[in-house]
């Protein structure tokens, strides 16, 4: 296959390009789409995996995504799905750079306005609970798999475009935060320390809910990039697994 790349990190576009996968170190634009169409004709697949909901301007994304593909062309993506989010309570997948959190119902709609269909849609476990979901140009040459309706069927069942299910997963929230609580609180009350593991993007964000940040005396990484930082915010320390742990 030829392979192309699109990051706007600049030295992971740098690393990828000297492993052997070309990649351009960049936003995708509409400009970008077509400079790429030119240059290399247009795409059978698009993939974005865990970038889909990163982006800021999601219809330009789409517009050049759209763009880019062949007439036959797929685009796949992989996404968060809301519905595991609210069910099984996956905070650490709210932060700063999700700014969507997906569901099938409205991106049947959005893909829809902008000339895409979507034709399947399969859940996974990925970071707690994702879809990766398949489309094409509107009006294209595939039919759209029972997957899709299934989830559309599923969502309606559940709730998912009304306010309720929002409410509830608020109030398991602040009960989830009012046992937190009472639990270190019990804990350091018999001299207990708690320490965190793995300093992850996304314990901060159950850092900062569950009001742990003057709790936690260190967190522990394996990742040198990480140890003798400290966590954004709190300012937790970060060091190294190993027997200064004991």
């Amino acid at each position: 296959m030829r392979v192309l790349g699109v990051d706007p990190a600049k030295e992971i576009a740098k690393k990828a390009t000297d492993s052997g996968i070309p990649t351009l170190p960049d936003f995708l634009t509409l400009d970008l789409a077509r400079q790429i169409k030119k240059d290399h004709g247009p795409a059978a697949a698009v993939c974005a995996f865990n970038v889909f909901a990163h982006a800021d301007k999601l219809g330009d994304m789409v517009d050049s995504i759209r763009e880019l593909l062949a007439p036959e062309g797929l685009f796949v993506f992989e996404v968060s799905y809301l519905l595991d989010i609210v069910e099984h309570m996956l905070l650490g997948t709210i932060f700063h750079e999700h700014l969507s959190h997906h569901s099938m119902k409205p991106m049947v709609s959005f893909l829809r306005v902008h000339k895409l269909e979507l034709i399947d849609a399969r859940r996974n476990l990925i970071q707690g609970g994702s879809v990766v979901g398949t489309a094409q140009l509107g009006g294209g040459p595939r039919s759209i798999d029972s997957s899709v309706g299934e989830l559309l069927a599923l969502e309606q069942g559940k709730g998912l475009d009304r306010p309720g299910i929002f409410k509830e997963f608020a109030a398991k929230l602040q009960k989830m935060k009012t046992e937190v609580t009472e639990l270190t609180a019990d804990l350091r009350a018999r001299g207990k320390s708690l320490w965190g593991y793995g300093a992850a993007r996304s314990g901060t964000t159950l850092i900062s809910q569950m009001n742990l940040g003057k709790v936690i005396s260190f967190i522990v990484d394996d990742s040198p990039d990480k140890q003798n930082k400290f966590s954004p915010g709190d300012h937790i320390p970060i060091c190294l697994p190993g027997p200064s742990m004991k």
